[in-house]
């Protein structure tokens, strides 16, 4: 790919790099930046040279961690042996290492780690511009919308208000009244009514088949065998109703227990849960 510029960084400085190739890409500029242009299958190493070696011009993204890289090192000199502008473009206030010093002390640096970084990465754009024009080199027209930096949110540009087409008037029909009722209220109406019907039919089938013993039944009293008591009678049928296995079975006992001995408040939970 031709390109005008190579950008040196150290991978832990990878969002500075990507903020300076966005920007320099939206104003018109090649740029060559590893591992984004590394071709697929070909060798590390030639790649960063053969790329090296067409550039006008490096940015080295300067900073404590490229200070101490010696894959940078390899790269600067590389770029100085070739012939290669190289631009550094400081973002830690420190001094270069005694190897970059030897290779780019006389180089003209940019200072970029004072906020903010739009400021510096503009500046950066005007010097490029100045050394391509006295190189005579023409760089590609800038785009109208510059990408985000890293970390930020692409804007969002809203379509041009497309005039919607007008259908031709019809005349309503005289003495026509419409009424329009939203579909959804439509729906309501209908899932009230059958959710009404369901709840009246189940409790409807609740006191025709499962409903309690009518007082009458209540107050008819079973007989006593001979020689008992209403009190044992009436425990004797509780436990029968404990031990039954059908439910109509059990409140059937249960209610004798009641009818012979009002009094037990057990009975008429068991009762209960036997409804």
């Amino acid at each position: 790919m031709a390109h005008d510029v190579f950008i040196s960084y150290s991978v832990k400085d990878k969002t500075t790099a990507d903020a300076i190739c966005a920007t320099l890409e939206a104003n018109g500029i090649r740029v060559w930046i590893a591992p984004r242009d590394v071709m697929p299958g070909s060798d590390w190493g030639e790649s960063i040279i053969e790329a090296i070696e067409q550039s006008k011009v490096m940015i080295l993204v300067f900073s404590a961690n490229s200070n101490a890289s010696p894959q940078i090192k390899r790269e600067i000199e590389r770029s100085v042996n070739k012939g290669v502008t190289v631009v550094p473009f400081r973002i830690d206030d420190i001094l270069p290492s005694k190897t970059l010093e030897y290779f780019i002390s006389t180089q003209h640096w940019l200072d970029a780690f004072t906020p903010p970084l739009e400021k510096h990465l503009d500046n950066l754009v005007s010097i490029l511009h100045s050394i391509f024009s006295k190189q005579g080199v023409e760089t590609a027209a800038p785009r109208l919308k510059s990408p985000p930096l890293p970390g930020e949110e692409a804007p969002v540009y809203p379509d041009p208000p497309v005039a919607p087409a007008v259908a031709p008037a019809v005349a309503p029909p005289e003495n026509t009244i419409t009424l329009k009722v939203p579909k959804w209220k439509v729906l309501l109406v209908v899932l009230g009514v059958l959710v009404g019907v369901t709840l009246a039919g189940g409790v409807v089938w609740w006191l025709v088949h499962k409903g309690p013993a009518t007082q009458t039944a209540v107050d008819k009293k079973p007989a006593l065998p001979a020689g008992t008591s209403a009190e044992e009678a009436a425990r004797e049928y509780y436990q029968k109703g404990k031990a039954a296995q059908e439910a109509d079975e059990k409140i059937d006992l249960f209610t004798k227990a009641i009818q012979l001995n009002p009094k037990p408040g057990y009975y008429y939970i068991q009762r209960g849960r036997a409804y």
